[in-house]
This record gives structure tokens, sequence and C-alpha cells, in this order.
């Protein structure tokens, strides 16, 4: 891995209104596709940094960029520029780098001044692995090109017998591709974890997926509401199914595991009813529970929309739940005493459970007991097995 070239060729005061804050190229922390990386869920906030700029100054300057025209565009130091523009300044001290310093090198800077001085949180890690991963292509192409163009200018006519060599030479193509696929993979790997990031090449292809996901979904991870495994989820989704289930995450406020539960229902939902996720989410019914405006209890909604994906997934399976609770509560259980049926309904165990911590509890579930033995409502149970000669059972009830 080459070293990272930071020639300066001075400090200097330059006019903060030459300084282009509207240019993201090297950006980390926010800007380049309209989202703040460092906005909800941030470290840090730009008006603390303006307050100790303001106190103690410009401690680590910014570094730029000249252009042609006369404007610096930032290669380290956006939050700080923006601070001193808040603050009101007219004039900063900024590193002018060198103008023989490659657009590669500007970006493994501009990483390695936000990783070495603070935590990344999760979209500033994943746009840093975007930026690095763009930025090493290009560089590698360049070099292919530059490569490829010195060849054909050094080349001479070859005769028809070297047709057969070249057809034997393509068959090797591929795999000397894939080797050099492989060591591109390691370089940006090791550049990767050299600069402060994953070293890990599926996390950090991890990453760019995540870079690579619609701004509304972007901001339910900056903002903590989606983590980085649902963020894999939704990667491999259609853009408005991304943002749809997001908007759903937001609404219900749901945690991870019924995210999860979320997303696989309506998956499955589309699948075996052969139609778009999004279908799934414009029916008339869903909507109803969603848009409910008297509905304001989330956790209530949040109820309402688990069971009808279920019961839309599982049609059988939610009539045999609806119809065993209802059962359930015909049989009047003592305090605490609880029936699980078995799991999804297949098979006949159920489970009878009996809390206690006094001789009256025991007493209590006693009677319970005895109820059941003959309560005529237990043969509506799925599976359930009635014994010879059950409705004859003392106090057996219909």
């Amino acid at each position: 891995m080459e070293t990272i070239k930071t020639e300066i060729i001075k400090t200097e005061i330059i006019k903060i209104d030459r300084v282009r804050l509207d240019d993201p190229t090297f950006s980390v922390s926010g800007g380049g596709d309209g989202l703040d990386a460092s906005g909800p869920g941030a470290d840090f906030s730009l008006d603390a940094l303006a307050d100790s700029i303001k106190g103690v100054g410009l401690i680590n300057v910014p570094s730029l960029i000249r252009s042609d025209d006369g404007t610096h565009v930032i290669v380290c130091g956006f939050r700080r520029v923006a601070a001193c523009v808040r603050l009101g300044m007219d004039e900063i001290k900024a590193n002018i780098l060198s103008a023989e310093i490659t657009p590669l090198d500007c970006a493994k800077r501009a990483i390695a001044d936000n990783s070495f001085s603070r935590p990344l949180n999760l979209m500033e890690q994943a746009k840093a692995a975007a930026l690095l991963s763009r930025f090493m292509t290009a560089a590698g192409a360049g070099a292919k090109e530059k490569k490829t163009s010195e060849k054909k200018t050094s080349e001479k006519k070859t005769s028809e017998n070297d047709a057969g060599q070249n057809d034997a030479g393509q068959k090797e193509s591929d795999p000397k591709k894939n080797n050099q696929k492989k060591q591109q993979t390691r370089e940006y790997a090791q550049t990767a974890s050299a600069l402060g990031l994953p070293g890990n090449p599926v996390m950090l292809d991890n990453l760019k997926k995540i870079y690579l996901l619609p701004r509304r979904v972007k901001e339910g991870i900056a903002s903590g509401r989606v983590s980085f495994a649902m963020a894999m989820s939704l990667a491999g989704l259609k853009k408005e199914e991304a943002i749809r289930f997001t908007e759903i995450f937001d609404m219900l406020k749901l945690g991870f595991s019924k995210q999860k539960e979320c997303v696989a229902l309506a998956s499955e939902i589309a699948m075996r009813e052969d139609i778009s996720i999004m279908d799934v989410f414009s029916d008339a019914h869903f909507l109803e529970i969603v848009n409910s405006e008297d509905d304001r209890d989330v956790p209530l909604k949040t109820k309402r929309v688990r069971r009808y994906l279920k019961q839309r997934r599982f049609p059988a399976l939610s009539k045999a739940e609806e119809d065993f609770e209802a059962t359930l509560k015909t049989l009047h259980l003592s305090g605490g005493a609880a029936i699980t049926p078995p799991e999804f309904f297949e098979g006949n165990s159920y489970m009878l459970r009996f809390p206690f911590s006094s001789a009256q509890d025991i007493e209590a579930h006693k009677k319970t007991m005895d109820a059941l033995v003959g309560h005529g409502a237990l043969e509506k149970f799925p599976g359930f097995k009635s014994c010879p000669g059950f409705k004859s059972c003392p106090g057996f009830k219909s």
C-alpha cells in the first residue's frame, strides 16, 4: 500500500467565501447525497464545535486544494469551515495542499482525518468505504489505461500465426482476471484498515451497499431506528420497498425482532400470492390500519399490523389461533394459570402451567383442574383428544 502524500505548499489565511462548502467530493461526515451523516444520532454537534472555536480558536486547521478558478475545495475540515461560517468569520487559516496530490491521496487523507480523531458512526463508515473504493478504482483504471496505451504504441504488426497464440492466451485470461480482482480486494481491505476502517472485505462490501441505499433508509440508520443487520436486509430489496419498510419501522417504532418479522412476512406474502411487496402494503385493509388517525396507541396499531400480516401469510394458522384464544377465555382459569398450545398447532400436546406461592394458590388451581377435566370447551382445541366417555365425566360442562 502506498503512503498518503500530504505535501503542503503553505499554511495561509484565505477568504472564507472562497472555500467551496458546496463541493462534498471528499466529505466523510455529510453531504454528497443530501444526507448529513453527522445529523441525527451524531456524536458531536456543529454548535458545540462553533462554541469551541469561538473560545479557543481554530486549533486543527482545514486542508484545502486550490482550484483553477481560485476557489478552494475542502479535503479535511468540512465541519470546521461550516462552524466558522456560522460564527460569521470572514477569513480562515488553512493548509493548502500541493496541486500534485492525487484524488486518491486526498480521499485517504480525508478518511484518516476523521477516523483517527473520533469513532465513525455507521453512515460515516459507509461513506468512507465508498469514497475509498471509488478513488482506488479510478486510480487503478487510470493506470491500466496508461499501460494499455503504451503497449499499443509499441506494438508491431503480427503475423497470422500469432492469432493461434492469442486464442491460447485468451483461455488464461479468466484466471488472470480473477487473480487481479483478488489482489485489488486485498489492497482495498489493507488500505481501509490502515485508515481506521474495517479491514474485512465482506464488511467493506456491506458498507458500500449501505451507502447505496435510498436517502430515507439512510436517515433511519443515522437515527438509530434501522440497525446494521436490518440495513443489509433492506439492501436486497427494491428502492421503493426499502423506503416503505423504513417508513413503517418509524411509524410503529419497531425493534429489530419485529422489523425482521415484518420484512419476512411481507416478503413471503408477496411470493406466495405472486405480487410485489408494494402491493401488500397497498391493500385497503393494511392502509386502513396504518393510516387510522383515531388509533393513536402505537402498541395497539403495531399489534393490528402484525396480526394482519400473520393472518394473510398463514390464514389457517391464524384461524386456529383465534379459535384457541376464544375458547381459552371460556375456561376462566385461576390466577396466573396458562395453557400453551403446540407450536404452529402441529400435534396435540398442550401445556398447562400453574404458578403458586401459597397453599391458597394451589387450592385455587386444584379447583381449576377439577373444572377442566370435564370441560367440553377443550374439545374445540385443535388436535385435542378426549377420553372415552369424556362428556359423562363428573363436572362436564358443555
